[in-house]
């Protein structure tokens, strides 16, 4: 049949990217790029047949991207595959609204990959981006983009600090404050999102007020509640140890930058201890 070919190369495109999804679940990034990369140029010739074949190639990339985003040393390499990623799904979702979601975890993805490759003003553009689509989601009532918002606002405050815009950075950090306190006030929330929230919080309004001591000393307080919070879930689950390493020495930090040298040296010592 004439249909045979596209069919084959459909389901075999199909089968590799599923496979690399068992692989993502145990954080096997080479497996998982190894399969995507030779699904790759058959979605793209999928791609030339229909808009379906155009979404395979978006998903695609989008993952690849992923998996090379979870690594500082092949980051740059996510780059390219989100940014292809991107325009495909900005191309998609201006035909049809409903890809506006898929759209937006692909901002977050490359926006994520800018930043840890000092693409800080491509960053902030994308972050941007995001965040007006995460609003329009949240505007037309679809659940579960509180969260990722605030994670948009986070990156958005970041990128503006590095890339030198600080008062437009402070304006956001304030923004993600907000966000990121009325998620926390939410009933049900779980506690561990809550303090790797307010540990991220207190990092970026740190670094973001990092020249003005009252701005900065706003974030003391989130950090001393995520140490609160990884403190009690320690002492039910010892293996979170490393959550609450990390949010004491983001404590530590803040003080250090705000010149309370002796109180951020206390806190270290207490992390060894």
């Amino acid at each position: 049949s004439e249909y045979a070919p596209s069919l084959y190369t459909q389901g075999y495109a199909t089968s590799l990217h599923d496979g690399s999804d068992l692989y993502w679940k145990h954080d096997r990034h080479v497996a998982v790029r190894i399969l995507l990369r030779q699904a790759l140029p058959l979605y793209r010739r999928l791609s030339d047949a229909d808009e379906e074949g155009r979404e395979g190639l978006a998903s695609c990339l989008h993952d690849l991207g992923s998996s090379y985003a979870t690594s500082w040393a092949t980051a740059d390499r996510a780059v390219p595959p989100l940014r292809e990623a991107y325009e495909l799904r900005m191309e998609l979702s201006a035909r049809d609204a409903t890809h506006e979601e898929d759209l937006a975890n692909t901002c977050a993805e490359l926006s994520r990959a800018l930043l840890k490759t000092s693409r800080f003003r491509d960053a902030v553009r994308i972050s941007e981006h995001e965040v007006r689509l995460r609003r329009r989601l949240i505007i037309a009532d679809r659940a579960g983009h509180e969260q990722p918002l605030c994670h948009a606002l986070l990156r958005l405050a970041d990128g503006r600090a590095m890339a030198g815009d600080e008062a437009a950075a402070w304006r956001t950090a304030r923004q993600a404050e907000e966000a990121c306190q009325a998620l926390a006030g939410r009933p049900g929330e779980p506690p561990d999102q809550i303090a790797w929230f307010l540990c991220r919080l207190a990092g970026t309004l740190s670094l973001c007020g990092r020249h003005d001591g009252r701005r900065a000393v706003r974030a003391v307080e989130p950090a001393r509640r995520a140490v609160r919070l990884y403190r009690r879930m320690v002492d039910q689950d010892p293996s979170r140890q490393a959550d609450l390493r990390w949010a004491v020495s983001r404590l530590a930090t803040v003080l250090d930058r705000l010149g309370r040298h002796a109180e951020a040296t206390d806190v270290q010592l207490r992390r060894g201890a």
